[in-house]
């Protein structure tokens, strides 16, 4: 914006102004007065006022763009930080079932099973099956928690360190 007002201003006159002082020693034989001296220059862009103009334009057009792109960064951003809200709001959820509900009712599962397997109702192989499923469901668990963590450490990186997305 300065670079284009300050282009756009050298499309007009300029005028320059100047006074200049200068002390002279007087001798006997000669009686010298001090010196004052005026100047005045003016100059007519005739043939750069054109080019002078068209630069500035073109230095607006930049600013515009650059103020664009500013503010798409910062949509991208905030659509950014609002997905890694809604994912974390989902994990908790996912954490919270997986923890309370499911591996619960697995371990119960497996324990009806278990009991099935010692009065010799219930073949060794579902036993095994209903074994790995808590695992599965811990290891799914497990994943869900690393991805909690990610979330909040990338969500940490947005608010912590501002400047890295700097506008």
């Amino acid at each position: 914006g300065f670079s284009s007002r300050a282009t756009r201003r050298m499309s007009l006159p300029m005028l320059g102004l100047s006074a200049n002082y200068g002390f002279r020693s007087s001798t006997e034989i000669e009686k010298r007065d001090n010196m004052i001296g005026f100047q005045a220059n003016i100059s007519l862009p005739l043939f750069a006022g054109r080019q002078q103009r068209q630069m500035a334009s073109s230095m607006d057009a930049m600013r515009r763009g650059i103020d664009a792109e500013a503010v798409q960064k910062w949509r991208e951003i905030e659509a950014r930080l609002r997905l890694l809200h809604t994912t974390v709001i989902h994990l908790k959820e996912s954490i919270s079932l997986y923890r309370d509900r499911i591996i619960p009712a697995a371990q119960d599962a497996y324990q009806s099973a278990l009991a099935g397997y010692s009065a010799n109702k219930v073949p060794y192989t579902n036993l095994l099956m209903f074994a790995t499923s808590i695992y599965r469901d811990r290891l799914a668990l497990n994943q869900f928690s690393d991805a909690l963590a990610r979330t909040q450490a990338e969500i940490d990186s947005y608010i912590l360190s501002p400047r890295s997305f700097s506008l």
